[in-house]
């Protein structure tokens, strides 16, 4: 699951992705609603969270991309 800390600014499109047997990273998707110079997602599989921050651009900010790169994830099974 993956959860965002501003639902108001940023929702992650179905909650969550899957990560197939193998892989170690899948696109997330997610919805801006409102400009936020901070907003934390936070990946949650058992008893493991890892949090993340991104920004909200607004629309003078024109288009753009952001990698969020939480650092090392426990792998699941």
């Amino acid at each position: 699951m993956i959860t965002s800390g501003d639902p108001t600014s940023l929702t992650v499109v179905g909650g969550g992705v899957t990560i197939p047997a193998g892989s170690t990273s899948a696109p997330v998707l997610v919805n801006g609603l409102a400009q936020s110079a901070d907003v934390t997602l936070t990946a949650t599989s058992g008893t493991d969270s890892i949090p993340a921050h991104g920004r909200v651009h607004g629309a003078a900010d024109g288009p753009g991309s952001c990698p969020l790169t939480p650092g090392s994830a426990p792998r699941g099974t």
